[in-house]
């Protein structure tokens, strides 16, 4: 049995209404957009894709490599 390493991207949608107050709708959004970085969202739906895969022969596998690559990234 061979070995690898799959990098699996997970992402997330959620959403939140937003109270705000403006002069119009298209400032509305822009404010919104702005502060929605310091919001908290209950996410409601995730999908999952492949980044990559690689054979443990071009990727070093062992345990302590993986967690120092996640590590750096």
């Amino acid at each position: 049995m061979n070995k690898y390493v799959v990098n699996v991207l997970r992402i997330g949608y959620g959403s939140l209404d937003l109270e705000i107050e403006a002069d119009n709708e298209d400032e509305a959004v822009e404010i919104a957009l702005d502060n929605a970085g310091n919001e908290s969202f209950v996410e409601n739906l995730s999908e999952y894709e492949v980044g990559y895969v690689e054979g443990c022969e071009v990727f070093n596998c062992n345990e302590e490599a993986l967690r120092k690559r996640v590590e750096d990234e």
